[in-house]
């Protein structure tokens, strides 16, 4: 899993800025397999981050850094900053992908966004009678903490890669570097320079938000509906072995795998994975708020395609997968039209 994506990412950490929009074509296989599943059976604990910066945005940042292999060719190899998505942090990238493309040479950086249990919300955006009450967060905090991350702790320019909601907040960014966007001149203290070089989405929420994918499943598939709202929403993916299992990893491969091998996988859903799913959720975004800010409101009409893509103009890859039970094709497609891309579509 992890190598066929990074076949797609590497194309795009390679490339100069384009002269027009890059439109890959390639498809790969399956990322939600056995083999990517049965890979974490060799995993016992998930480490702390280790590295921490006080940000100009405001929070206290936790991240976990991985610099290049030694040894390993790092001339004109740009960082990679991966951004995670809702119920996770920074951890999820540097189990099985950070150690990855190190070892091709890359400097890799996974920030723990604010409000996960690494980095936790400034007292001032607490509820003081009640600090451990799940709060709002608006995506402009999310988009800023990031920015100053890039600014200060990167510093150069890097590809930046994001999952799921993280992908939303990749488009924030994008759109912050692209000097459009929702964000008031006053709190633009960060960014002042071009710091992507590159962007990868992967299953990413797309510039629409994820209102439109949600009709559909209400409409066509009203059962995974019912479950992605209890997961998300009422948050029972951290407490429903089974409904995590469902949202989280490859609930067919069961029939697939021998029971003992099952049986282990379930035991580091059950142990590792669905407590840090727990912590991390305790504060969610503000999806209210988002919709008054989302990136589709900076497409043209007629076309979807992002108003402001020529002034970034550079490759962006989107990633998707038939049987993603989040981010559906179609709403692959839609970030894929949003950057004038085609998107690479695996099958599995």
């Amino acid at each position: 899993g992890t190598t066929q994506l990074a076949s797609i990412c590497i194309r795009a950490f390679a490339l100069p800025a384009p002269t027009n929009p890059i439109r890959p074509r390639s498809k790969i296989q399956t990322h939600r397999s056995i083999t990517m599943l049965s890979s974490t059976l060799a995993i016992s604990t998930i480490p702390n981050p280790n590295m921490q910066q006080s940000l100009s945005s405001g929070v206290d940042m936790k991240y976990y850094y991985m610099p290049r292999t030694p040894n390993t060719p790092s001339s004109s190899k740009p960082s990679l900053v991966f951004i995670h998505g809702s119920f996770h942090s920074g951890w999820c990238w540097y189990l099985h992908y950070m150690p990855f493309f190190a070892a091709l040479g890359y400097d890799c950086y996974a920030p723990c966004l604010r409000g996960t249990s690494d980095t936790p919300l400034p007292k001032d955006k607490l509820d003081p009678k009640n600090p451990d009450k799940g709060m709002k967060i608006d995506v402009d905090d999310h988009t800023m903490d990031i920015a100053a991350f890039l600014e200060q702790v990167v510093h150069e320019p890097c590809v930046l890669i994001g999952h799921s909601f993280g992908g939303m907040y990749v488009h924030k960014v994008l759109e912050l570097q692209a000097g459009d966007g929702h964000i008031p001149s006053s709190k633009l203290n960060a960014l002042n320079k071009p710091l992507i070089k590159a962007a990868a989405l992967f299953s990413s929420v797309p510039p629409s938000g994820n209102q439109k994918m949600i009709k559909r499943f209400v409409l066509g598939r009203p059962v995974l509906a019912y479950d992605i709202t209890r997961g998300f929403v009422a948050k029972q993916a951290g407490t429903d072995e089974a409904l995590c299992r469902k949202l989280f990893f490859d609930v067919a491969s069961s029939s697939e795998m021998d029971k003992q091998t099952d049986a282990r996988i379930q035991d580091q859903v059950r142990n590792l994975y669905m407590p840090r799913f727990k912590r991390d959720s305790v504060h969610s975004l503000d999806v209210i708020d988002l919709d008054k800010k989302l990136p589709s409101k900076f497409a043209y009409s007629d076309t979807g395609i992002a108003m402001y893509l020529d002034k970034l103009n550079i490759p962006i890859q989107v990633v998707g997968a038939t049987k993603d039970l989040i981010v559906d094709l179609q709403g692959v497609g839609e970030t894929a039209k949003f950057y004038n891309v085609e998107a690479n579509i695996m099958d599995g």
